[in-house]
């Protein structure tokens, strides 16, 4: 009877498991479809999503593991030979999933030219830098584009030593950087190495009052550095970015913040290369070219016949006498079969913006805008001469100072990479 008795207890516990096992695989499955699921709708919604989804969609990917991983690995496309169709906020992400293929593709993506998200990638891999890349990141300090640079100094906070001979390396590039955001990086990782001195370049920035037409850079730069200054130095003696740097009390409090980083550095501040910028008047022609592949460039004509270039205007070049005054009825000419026409395209990582200013001060605006492919004779004739006429005033050279920019190649690449060649 016992043995009956276990006989049946054992074939009993033997079905039970028989059945738990498929039970387990049931459960299973429905959790790693849920995940597959998600993976599938966050990847959508980081390439097709609103604007301000796309980032956040792009990020959640990281947090479902290998499902996730291995659908981003299947939307790369063979050897990641898909990449560049993922978007900015993918290729962003990639370098996090922790995966060394992914991140063996990132950096190969980075060092092509023609990819239109390297500045993506190279935040990307900033964020996980590791120290056997610190070479890279230096190198990355010449790249053309200027987020590329940024994000090879927040690399080197991570890789970096800080030493002695790095503190004089980038101390020598910042003295040649001519883009404020990757400046502003680099003067904090010096302080973070130990000179702190280098933050009065921030404290100049509070002075900003410039603008290129309707794009106020100087209040966008007070506000970047009195945010980057209030964590570093606590206390910015009230002074408040939205006010006029020209207000006495804000003036004082500029002053008061000098005097904090004087004494922070222990008495002895560098010099500081990169005045205050003011407002340029009298521009009254505007070529604003924004390249994913070839960078940014900020051009103003003045009647006086002045040539200003650079975010702030900080570069300038004097024309021949008449050439603006000959310029605006050709450049007139040349537009008005476009009529009341002003945009070409659609909103994507490249624009080029021409600005005209009548002598009443209205302004007259003509976009071409695209993503990252190419999109065959997108600029219209009409503009194409236009803007053509506008190169041709261009000096070769940035400045008498600066020898080694081509103005005019650099400005005609950025315009073959918008719009396409002119005709």
């Amino acid at each position: 009877m016992r043995r009956a008795r276990a006989l049946l207890l054992g074939s009993c516990l033997l079905t039970c498991l028989g059945l738990a096992a498929p039970l387990v695989s049931q459960e299973a499955e429905p959790v790693d479809a849920e995940v597959a699921a998600k993976a599938e709708k966050y990847l959508e919604l980081a390439q097709t999503g609103r604007i301000p989804v796309r980032p956040q969609a792009a990020r959640r990917l990281i947090g479902l593991g290998e499902p996730a991983l291995e659908r981003v690995r299947q939307a790369c496309g063979p050897e990641g030979s898909k990449l560049a169709g993922l978007g900015t906020h993918l290729v962003e992400v990639l370098p996090e999933f922790g995966d060394a293929e992914l991140r063996a593709w990132s950096w190969r993506s980075l060092r092509d030219l023609d990819f239109p998200w390297r500045p993506a990638a190279a935040r990307g891999l900033a964020v996980t830098a590791v120290e056997a890349e610190a070479g890279d990141y230096w190198s990355l300090l010449d790249d053309h584009l200027a987020p590329v640079r940024a994000a090879a100094i927040e690399a080197l906070g991570r890789v970096g030593s800080g030493d002695e001979l790095q503190r004089a390396r980038l101390v020598d590039h910042l003295q040649r950087e001519g883009d404020d955001i990757a400046r502003r990086a680099g003067v904090l990782l010096l302080d973070d190495w130990g000179e702190p001195g280098y933050l009065i370049w921030l404290v100049e920035d509070l002075r900003r009052t410039d603008a290129y037409f309707q794009i106020p850079f100087g209040e966008q730069a007070r506000y970047q550095s009195a945010r980057a200054l209030e964590k570093r130095l606590g206390d910015l003696h009230g002074y408040d970015p939205g006010t006029s740097p020209l207000e006495k009390a804000s003036a004082q409090a500029i002053e008061a913040i000098a005097a904090t980083v004087l004494e922070r550095a222990g008495g002895e501040l560098p010099e500081v290369l990169f005045r205050a910028a003011e407002p340029i008047e009298g521009n009254v022609i505007g070529l604003e070219l924004r390249s994913c592949r070839e960078g940014t460039f900020f051009l103003s004509w003045s009647r006086d016949d002045v040539l200003h270039f650079g975010q702030a205007g900080r570069h300038e070049w004097r024309l021949e006498a008449g050439t603006v005054a000959r310029l605006e009825p050709a450049l007139a000419a040349c537009l008005a079969p476009l009529e009341d026409e002003r945009f070409w395209g659609a909103a994507g990582c490249d624009l080029e913006h021409l600005r005209l200013v009548d002598r009443e001060g209205a302004t007259r605006s003509y976009l071409v805008s695209k993503g990252p492919e190419a999109v065959p004779e997108l600029r219209p004739e009409a503009l194409d001469r236009a803007v053509a006429l506008l190169v041709e005033t261009l000096p070769e050279t940035l400045s008498p100072s600066q020898s080694d920019g081509q103005l005019r190649d650099d400005v005609r690449r950025a315009l073959l990479s918008i719009g396409g060649p002119l005709e």
